[in-house]
């Protein structure tokens, strides 16, 4: 996991936070197979 980003325009009403980042295979034959590599992924993370 690499270049994670918090995006503070997206925070919801309980003050949660969105939050992107990138992934990528260690495997080359899995890296060329999977096209989902090649885009970030998001999650939304709750405060405490």
């Amino acid at each position: 996991m690499y270049s994670a980003k918090a995006h503070p325009e997206l925070q919801g009403a309980q003050g949660d936070l969105v939050v992107s980042y990138c992934s990528n295979r260690y495997d080359f034959t899995d890296l060329v197979n999977d096209d989902s590599v090649y885009f970030p992924r998001f999650a939304r993370v709750a405060p405490r």
